[in-house]
């Protein structure tokens, strides 16, 4: 007789437990990629002369462990390019993603964001920086070997080249007013990862 009431119990407090675990877990990825949009930087691992990691990069790294695969998907749908461009990353650690069918999917998404990696911040897209971290994986070269991923990589590599052209040559013709500006919002970015 404790055995069953021990068994009725355990079912019916068991779902109440599953659906409280999954009510956590979606709030901790929504608050964890709100302060990621709110940040508005992609910063690496080690930051500033003096190399020190960002709480930018500590959030990221939270959401990299605790995130399924499915919900790293969604969080590619993000309205913010530095949440999509995190979720791609963590992703592209995971030899089980498949990276490809995403690049096709947001090869079009120019939507730009700074980045800080090191003492270098630059001002990135979403294609370029899904590109670079997608040519860093095992599963690029084999992906490579098919004549059509060739063909559409080697495309999506000049494009991203002459974008970086094109950027390069902008931010040779500034005048001083608007490095300055530039400068300021490089430090107002910095100062929101303190909050």
């Amino acid at each position: 007789m404790p055995q069953r009431l021990i068994l009725i119990a355990f079912c019916l407090g068991w779902p109440a437990l599953l659906f409280g675990q999954t009510a956590a877990r979606t709030a901790f990825v929504t608050r964890v990629s709100q302060q990621l949009a709110y940040v508005g930087q992609l910063k690496c691992e080690l930051v500033g002369r003096a190399p020190v990691t960002p709480r930018q990069f500590i959030r990221f790294d939270s959401l990299r462990r605790y995130c399924s695969n499915a919900e790293l998907h969604a969080l590619l749908q993000h309205r913010s390019p530095v949440v999509r461009s995190y979720a791609l990353w963590a992703l592209s650690e995971r030899p089980d993603a498949d990276l490809l069918p995403l690049l096709r999917q947001h090869r079009r998404d120019r939507a730009t964001f700074e980045a800080q990696c090191g003492c270098i911040g630059t001002t990135r897209n979403v294609v370029d920086f899904m590109l670079q971290r997608y040519r860093a994986t095992p599963q690029y070269r084999v992906d490579t070997l098919v004549r059509a991923n060739k063909v559409l990589l080697t495309h999506l590599e000049r494009q991203s080249a002459a974008r970086t052209l094109r950027w390069l040559h902008a931010q040779r013709q500034l005048s001083w007013p608007q490095k300055r500006r530039h400068i300021r919002r490089y430090q107002q970015l910095a100062a929101r990862d303190d909050d």
